[in-house]
């Protein structure tokens, strides 16, 4: 669920659907090598990167294969209560809150309580986690 209120802000509220959240990020190797120039060593710098950035690629796809495999498991376990959901609120992409209902009826009661707390007027009357429960 995506919202504006009328401060101009962007309010989005995430939940995870795989098993566990991604810990390998391989792009995040890419961000640290310099714009390729006339200069040879942000070249040389590209071409030590490279090795790392293709053993994250193969690391993360492992890890993909893995959540993928483990998520109906861990779907039926988060239906029945035993592993909570993980349900975050973004401002501006800034988690601003974080919960973890247990089972259907909190996941559902919650989100009932944001869409509610979202369709005020200016967005921000009154803190919506306080009221899911």
């Amino acid at each position: 669920m995506r919202w504006r209120d009328s401060g101009g802000n962007k309010w989005r509220i995430r939940q995870d659907r795989l098993a566990w959240r991604g810990l390998v990020r391989p792009n995040t190797v890419w961000k640290l090598v310099p714009d390729t120039t006339d200069d040879i060593i942000p070249g040389l710098v590209a071409v030590l990167v490279t090795p790392v950035f293709l053993v994250l690629g193969i690391l993360w796809l492992v890890e993909l294969m893995l959540r993928l495999l483990a998520t109906p498991v861990v779907s039926v376990l988060r239906a029945t209560a035993v592993v909570p959901y993980r349900v975050e609120l973004l401002r501006n992409r800034k988690v601003m809150r974080s919960h973890e209902p247990l089972g259907r009826v909190q996941l559902r009661q919650l989100r009932m309580s944001l869409s509610q707390w979202a369709a005020q007027p200016g967005g921000q009357a009154g803190d919506p986690w306080s009221t899911a429960r």
